[in-house]
């Protein structure tokens, strides 16, 4: 009996020990894009918190830079799912419908040099290797995209 009640306390112990991953299902303007910066700031958070990111439906843009999370097991994406990526710009002006997405911006520049680098390298390797094999040129300039399938790139939930 005595040997049962040690087992429970240590199973206890062990229990109190885990860390509950939470999870974060994108399903808000964020998975149109937005900021690099910011969505970079947002995969720090998140790989501090352990919290794990589910792909829905689209992640576009700088949304893509959820990837980053793949190294550390906390990303994933439902069935039907899918990435777009293209060029980054840095945007002003940016209106939005109610349901967010988006009506009008203002492109202040693209992301080059230094900057750019900074991106693409966040980005895992099996990440840049995809995206240079279905697009040679590196990640799609403005008005034309790359999809895709986001189980391709990352776990099924």
């Amino acid at each position: 009996m005595k040997l049962i009640g040690i087992a429970i306390a240590a199973l206890l112990f062990l229990a109190g020990q885990a860390t509950a991953q939470t999870d974060y299902i994108l399903n808000g303007v964020e998975r149109l894009g937005g900021n690099p910066y910011a969505f970079l700031a947002q995969v720090r958070m998140y790989r501090e918190r352990d919290v794990r990111v589910v792909v829905k439906d689209q992640c576009v843009s700088s949304c893509t830079l959820y990837t980053s999370l793949l190294p550390d097991g906390l990303i994933c994406a439902l069935p039907g799912a899918k990435f777009i990526f293209h060029r980054f710009n840095i945007l002003s002006d940016i209106k939005t419908d109610p349901e967010g997405h988006i009506l009008s911006f203002k492109i202040d520049r693209p992301l080059v040099g230094e900057d750019f680098t900074r991106i693409w390298l966040s980005y895992p390797l099996s990440v840049r290797k995809r995206i240079i094999r279905e697009s040679p040129q590196g990640i799609p300039r403005w008005g034309q995209e790359l999809v895709v399938p986001a189980t391709d790139l990352v776990p099924t939930c």
